[in-house]
């Protein structure tokens, strides 16, 4: 009798771990979730069954993975975080810790050796090629971490918006920052009340996020398509799903600028209202996108600004068809695959009477490295972190497609390549 209970004791915690660790405490396949527009979600996992290849490589992607649920595998340097820990001000520091019902913050005064709180990291945002942050879930509300992972110089550092020599409370999360990194969520606004010292502006119910970037945030929720496709598997003609090939370019180009695009951040408060095939023109104060002429887009900052930049360039002014797919398959986890970036130039230009301000001997020249000279890495304004005491801009690569003067730095990178 006493070893049955003690089997039953292991259930209960088991179980209670997997509640407190598991997805199902998120949106799941049939779980009936509605878009605004009356159209049903089904889950990503719901197109493997006809898009298994396409599927697969989607789950690699950037935008699949730029929220995520913590484990070994999201967390990007979470065994450095464990062992070194991050320091705040003289007398304070962040650790992580790995528990047996997930992952921590914890922040701690050294001076007098005590824990003075921990957060548990219940979510992951950012895919982690230029670095993470970290959500923290109080009841029905969300709050960044403080301490987030910097990739370039693989280092824990301050989150955005943190000073450093502060042990800060948590800041607050509003529904515009999933907009940009989950497919949709559902809110309550919640108006803050003389007792809350931080600005809440929602509450979401965790079954009504589905996180990461995937299909459904590009093809619409497709929950009516996978009931037909599944009743009539033999008509291959997709149905009640929004496909590319039936888009103009200008609703191609809006889907990507709803967060590539800093101009086009100015929207109304409907988030998640926006699918593609509808115009920006709809969601914007009508007189913000005009203001915004190719002076100004020449002169966008580097990140988050990646549709002016392209819409003021020549490869783009000059062709009825370019967009952003023309460059990047948004399936695909394409990041540092310059080949085929270069293969794309040289594409668009072969017949074309160009050559090469390289010398012919040159490494870049002979492999075609458009992508490096023509659309470089450049430092962002936008987007700078505190790294002990310097400020470090990060670089984004330029997508202001054009001939630019090459720096001596690069002149001597050429040259040690002849």
């Amino acid at each position: 009798m006493f070893f049955i209970l003690i089997l039953i004791a292991v259930f209960v915690v088991y179980v209670w771990q997997k509640k407190s660790i598991g997805t199902y405490e998120y949106f799941e396949k049939g779980q009936q979730l509605e878009h605004f527009n009356g159209l049903t979600f089904s889950g990503s996992d719901a197109c493997i069954p006809c898009h298994e290849d396409i599927y697969k490589q989607h789950i690699t992607s950037a935008h699949f993975l730029t929220s995520t649920l913590p484990s070994d595998n999201t967390l990007k340097g979470i065994h450095q975080a464990i062992s070194d820990g991050f320091k705040i001000g003289k007398h304070h520091s962040y650790a992580i810790d790995k528990k047996w019902n997930g992952f921590f913050q914890i922040l701690k005064n050294d001076s007098l050796n005590e824990i003075i709180r921990q957060d548990k990291i219940d979510i992951v945002i950012g895919s982690g090629v230029k670095g993470q942050s970290f959500f923290s879930w109080e009841n029905d509300k969300l709050f960044q971490l403080q301490t987030s992972y910097f990739v370039p110089s693989k280092k824990w550092i301050n989150s955005p918006g943190y000073k450093e020599e502060l042990a800060a409370k948590l800041r607050p999360i509003s529904v515009s920052c999933l907009e940009c990194h989950a497919t949709f969520a559902q809110t309550t606004p919640h108006k803050q009340t003389k007792y809350e010292f931080n600005k809440v502006k929602n509450k979401f119910n965790k079954k009504s996020i589905i996180w990461g970037v995937d299909c459904e945030r590009c093809h619409g929720p497709a929950a009516k398509h996978v009931a037909y496709q599944n009743k009539f598997p033999k008509d291959t003609i997709g149905k009640h799903i929004v496909k590319q090939n039936q888009l103009s370019r200008q609703q191609k180009m809006d889907m990507c600028a709803l967060c590539h695009s800093g101009s086009h951040r100015k929207k109304t408060n409907k988030e998640f209202h926006f699918v593609l095939g509808d115009t920006l023109d709809n969601f914007v104060y009508k007189d913000f996108k005009s203001y915004y002429k190719s002076k100004y887009k020449a002169a966008a900052d580097v990140h988050g600004n990646q549709v002016e930049l392209l819409e003021a360039s020549k490869c783009f002014e000059k062709t009825a068809t370019m967009d952003c797919t023309t460059c990047h398959d948004a399936h695909a986890k394409e990041r540092g695959n310059l080949a085929s970036f270069n293969a794309k130039c040289i594409n668009c230009h072969k017949g074309q009477d160009i050559s090469c301000g390289l010398p012919a001997t040159s490494t870049a020249h002979n492999t075609n490295n458009c992508v490096d000279c023509h659309m470089p890495l450049s430092k962002s304004n936008a987007m700078k972190i505190q790294d002990n005491d310097s400020l470090v801009q990060v670089e984004v690569r330029s997508h202001l497609i054009k001939i630019y003067e090459p720096t001596t730095d690069k002149l001597n990178k050429y040259i040690n390549n002849l």
